[in-house]
C-alpha cells in the first residue's frame, strides 16, 4: 500500500498593497529578487475577481472581513499552490531568466522548499482585511506615496491610456471603492461627467484621500505583526536602509541571509512609464498652478481625513 504523504503547510503569502503609482511595482521587483519570495502573476484581477470573489476588474469594489467565504480562501491557496508548482518547470525558468537578465526583475533559481508567493496588486488597496481573513498568516506590505506625488503620476497615467486605448476612468460614488476603468464608449448613462477623468481633476487627489484613508482603517484593526507601512519617498531615498527592514519582517531563512544584505545594498533607480524627471520633484513639472490649487483645496476640504492618514503614517511608517 501506498505510504501517505506527509503533511506541508501552506507557506504564508505575502501581499503589497497601495494606490496606481504608488512604487508597489518597484517593491515587488525588489523584494522578489529574493530566493524564497516568488512572485505570483502581476496584479492578478481576473483571479481575484473571479476565484478570489474579490471585484478587481472593470469594478473595483471595497472588501472587507465581513465578505470572508471558505470557498475564496481555498480557490486562491489552490491557485497560488499550483502557481509554484508550475514555476519548477524549464519554461517558467526561461521566462525568468529573460526578466532578470533583460530588466533585473526578479530572480531566476528559489529555494522551493522555503519559498513564498507574493501577491503584488493596486485593486487590494480597498481590501487589506478581506486578504488578511483569507490569509491569517499572511504578510502585508502597504505603500503611500506624497498626494502631489502620487496625482501627477496617476494624471499622467490616465491621460496616456486613454489616448492610447481609449480608457476612462470613473470614480464610483460607493463608499470605499476604487477607479472604474472602461472603454470610453462603454460609458452608461448613470456615469455622470463630472465623476470622470480625463475631465473633473478633482477626483484625483479624492480618490487619494478615499483609498488611503481605507487602507490605515483596516490596517489598524490588523495585530501589527501581520503588516508594515512603507513610504514612498523612503523607496527613493533609503533604499537599502528599508529593504533591509522589510527582510527582517517576512522573517526569512537565516541561510539568505547574506543575499538579502546584497539584494538591499544594490540600489536600483525607478523607472517610470508615463513621466520622466526626479521621482520626488517631477509633481511640479507635471502638474499645473491650477491642479496644485486644487489638490490643496480638496486636502483642506476633507482636512479630518487628510489629518487621519497623516498621523496614521507617523505612527506606522518603517523609519530607515
Amino acid at each position: 500500500m501506498e505510504v501517505e504523504p506527509p503533511g506541508q503547510p501552506f507557506p504564508a503569502p505575502v501581499f503589497i498593497v497601495g494606490c496606481m503609482r504608488s512604487g508597489t511595482t518597484f517593491l515587488v521587483d525588489k523584494l522578489t529578487q529574493h530566493p524564497q519570495l516568488l512572485k505570483v502573476g502581476s496584479e492578478l484581477r481576473e483571479v481575484w475577481t473571479r476565484l478570489g470573489q474579490a471585484p478587481c476588474e472593470g469594478v473595483c469594489a471595497y472588501r472587507d472581513e465581513r465578505y470572508f467565504s471558505v470557498e475564496a480562501a481555498n480557490n486562491m491557496t489552490h491557485y497560488f499552490s499550483q502557481y509554484m508548482r508550475d514555476a519548477r518547470k524549464l519554461r517558467r525558468h526561461a521566462m525568468r531568466a529573460k526578466a532578470r537578465l533583460g530588466k533585473g526583475q526578479g530572480a531566476i533559481f528559489y529555494d522551493w522548499k522555503r519559498v513564498h508567493p507574493v501577491n503584488k496588486s493596486t485593486q487590494l488597496v480597498n481590501k487589506i482585511a478581506y486578504i488578511h481573513a483569507l490569509f491569517p498568516r499572511a504578510k502585508i506590505i502597504f505603500i503611500i506615496r506624497s498626494a502631489y506625488g502620487q496625482c501627477s503620476s496617476m494624471k499622467s497615467f490616465i491621460e496616456h491610456h486613454y489616448r492610447q486605448d481609449g480608457y476612462i476612468h470613473y470614480f464610483p460614488p460607493e463608499e470605499g471603492y476604487s477607479w472604474t476603468r472602461i472603454p470610453e464608449q462603454e460609458k452608461t448613462p448613470d456615469m455622470q461627467a463630472d465623476h470622470i477623468y480625463p475631465g473633473n481633476f478633482s477626483l484625483i487627489p479624492r480618490m487619494w484621500l478615499r483609498l488611503n484613508a481605507v487602507a490605515f482603517r483596516q490596517l489598524q484593526n490588523l495585530p501589527e505583526h501581520s503588516f508594515r507601512v512603507v513610504a514612498y519617498e523612503d523607496t527613493v531615498q533609503q533604499q537599502a536602509s528599508l529593504l533591509k527592514q522589510l527582510f527582517d519582517f517576512l522573517e526569512l531563512d537565516p541561510r539568505h541571509a547574506a543575499r538579502a544584505e546584497r539584494i538591499a545594498a544594490s540600489v536600483l533607480s525607478y523607472k517610470n512609464t508615463t513621466t520622466q524627471g526626479d521621482p520626488l520633484q517631477k509633481w511640479k513639472k507635471y502638474l499645473s498652478e491650477e491642479e496644485v490649487a486644487e489638490i490643496d483645496r480638496v486636502l483642506q476640504a476633507q482636512a479630518g481625513e487628510h489629518e487621519f492618514i497623516l498621523n496614521s503614517l507617523e505612527k506606522w511608517r518603517i523609519r530607515p
